[in-house]
Formats: C-alpha cells, structure tokens, sequence
C-alpha cells in the first residue's frame, strides 16, 4: 500500500496497492490528526503485507513551521474484529441498533452474548446457531474443556475458561491453579484439564470472552 507521488522501495508483496487509488495525496483537515481509516474491504482478512508511508507536512502557525517529509515502512497483519464484523452486518438482520450489536449483548436471546458467540464460531444474529462448551470426561476420570479461537483476530480477543465450586463463585482458570492445569493456550485453541478426576473436582464451567482495546 502506497501513496504516491513519493517514491516507493521495491517490494516482494504482490499485487502492490496504491492509495488513494487515483494516486496524489490525502490532505488532512487538523495538522493535530494522528489517524485514517481506511474504506471497508480494502483488505482480506488473514493477509499481510508491507506498507510504505509517506507523510509531507507543510504546517505554519505564524510563528514557526514544519516543512518536511517523513517515510515509514511496516509490516503489518490484517486481523479480523468483531467491530468490523458487526459493521459489516455479520448475522444481524439490516437495520440492527447499534446498542443490539453491542459485544455483550445477547441478540438472538440464546443465552450467549454476541462476542461470545462471534469468538467461538457460531453466529450471533441466529438463536439456532449455539457454540456450546462442552466438556468432556476421559477414561482416566479427568474433566477436560476446549475452546475453538475464531482464526485470524491477531490480539483482539482473550480467551479464559472459569470454572465454579458452588455454583456462585467463578475463578478463572490461571497457570498456578490449584484444580486446574492449561494444556495449550495458542491462536486456534485454549484447552484446560482438571488435576484429579471428577467428582473430587466439580466440572461446571463457562468461557469468558473479552475484546480487547486496539
């Protein structure tokens, strides 16, 4: 992605995307503006690339002025989000209120809210389209859960499983747990076991989805 007319180092990223499209430059209204968003489906999901920018600053304030050109190159990772997801429509029916698509929301009044059940796979807008968390019992008596991570939303989700005694309190399954171990916590799955077999420790949990600041 480019901005010309500056020169651009050459790149082994094919195709090479030039914006703006018609080429020139974008002139920012506030010399104080630090951000741009760019059109919607500008990119796919999943994909990387590196970016080459170009910013000319040609600023006076009567008393000073800036005039200079700097360059940036970075590689960047375009992840998935649940804001663009709900955005861009997702499963919720055209016209959906902003607050009915809100992360914690539940929707389709399934008993899971919309993150929940964007993060886990299933589709928010849809009260036949559930992500049960199911845990499992192995023939060695231990109690073992695992989460299925949505691929490609880089940091922009965490993933616990919490687990209960007494059906009131809840604890987040943490590295140190005295009844549980983490067996792989990666980008696609979270997996937890207890430490003894059941029922010396109870196996009532739930997953705990969190969006997290970009």
């Amino acid at each position: 992605m480019t901005s010309s007319p500056f020169d651009v180092p050459s790149s082994t990223f094919d195709p090479q995307i030039v914006y703006p499209p018609a080429g020139g430059s974008i002139l920012f209204d506030n010399p104080a503006r630090n951000s741009y968003r760019l059109p919607a489906l500008f990119f796919t999901v999943g994909s990387k690339a590196r970016m080459h920018l170009h910013l000319e600053r040609n600023h006076s304030t009567g008393v000073a002025s800036d005039h200079s050109v700097r360059a940036w190159t970075v590689d960047l990772a375009f992840v998935d989000t649940y804001e663009g997801f709900s955005r861009l429509g997702g499963s919720f029916p055209p016209g959906t209120p902003a607050e009915q698509r809100d992360p914690y929301y539940d929707f389709d009044g399934d008993g899971m809210s919309n993150i929940a059940e964007y993060a886990l796979g299933s589709k928010p807008g849809d009260p036949s389209s559930v992500a049960i968390v199911q845990p499992a019992v192995r023939n060695d008596g231990l109690c073992e859960v695992t989460l299925n991570k949505r691929p490609d939303t880089g940091t922009t989700l965490s993933y616990a499983v919490e687990y209960t005694l007494d059906m009131v309190h809840w604890t987040r399954i943490q590295p140190g747990d005295p009844n549980w171990d983490i067996i792989v916590d990666d980008s696609s799955v979270l997996t937890v076991r207890t430490k003894q077999p059941s029922p010396n420790v109870t196996c009532f949990v739930r997953a705990n989805i969190t969006v997290n600041a970009l």
